[in-house]
């Protein structure tokens, strides 16, 4: 019925965020590492040496370490770096209360962004009837606990951190970033200088949802989409039309 449906189930993980540092033998009068975290102004280690354990304030300021970011999941009460079990955290951490509010939240405004706003055509289409040869393009995005086609974290952190198209932080106040890292799942570039721009193009528009004002999509940001799709067209019916994407 001229409608292309586009659909992505993303499997959605809880995950929540600590951090490490290694000590100065010369500057810290010790050579190990340590967790660390922020408890009210002030960053803190887990002090292993300490009978009981504690979290002491640090020898010198955050500012004067390197600190490394670690993303824990949790396994029964005990929280795991994700790439390596054999890190735990020393404690329990919070449950984050905007979990459920913000995957809502960030659902919404991935469609918003994308769906029905575009329309999938064959270039060189010889009828005058509008509704030929073209589709309105439909997404359909979707969390899900269990695997889909790819695998989201949702992350509890301290502070702001930056999200990617994998870790997605709850910290994150713009809720315009769920649209831009979808936008990453379907093919498309960053348009911000830094970003992982189109080597091909090195398109630069900050005044897009790719680029870091985060506002509106653009029909190039589904090139790869529309290069797949009409692939699987062709393939399908043994034709070599071309495609293009236009705002509906």
């Amino acid at each position: 019925k001229n409608v292309l449906n586009i659909k992505q189930v993303l499997q959605v993980k809880k995950a929540w965020l600590g951090k490490w540092i290694s000590f100065d033998a010369t500057l810290d009068s010790r050579s190990d590492w340590s967790w660390i975290k922020k408890i009210g102004p002030t960053w803190k280690f887990w002090d292993t040496t300490a009978t009981p354990k504690i979290w002491k304030n640090l020898p010198r300021a955050a500012s004067n370490y390197t600190i490394n970011n670690v993303i824990f999941e949790k396994s029964g009460a005990n929280y795991l770096d994700r790439n390596n079990a054999a890190n735990k955290w020393p404690e329990s951490f919070v449950d984050p209360p905007n979990y459920d509010t913000k995957k809502q939240a960030w659902l919404e405004n991935i469609h918003d962004v994308w769906d029905e706003k575009f329309i999938f055509e064959r270039k060189d289409c010889k009828s005058s009837d509008k509704a030929c040869c073209a589709w309105e393009l439909k997404f359909d995005v979707q969390w899900s606990d269990t695997p889909g086609d790819k695998l989201i974290y949702i992350i509890w952190a301290q502070e702001w951190e930056r999200s990617n198209a994998k870790d997605w932080y709850l910290s994150e106040h713009r809720t315009s970033v769920a649209a831009h890292e979808c936008g990453h799942l379907l093919g498309a570039y960053d348009e911000y200088t830094g970003g992982a721009v189109d080597t091909a193009t090195n398109k630069i528009q900050n005044d897009s949802i790719m680029g870091s004002n985060l506002t509106n999509a653009i029909a190039r940001h589904l090139n790869e989409l529309r290069d797949q799709v009409g692939a699987k067209i062709n393939t399908a019916i043994g034709k070599s039309w071309t495609f293009e994407v236009k705002a509906k």
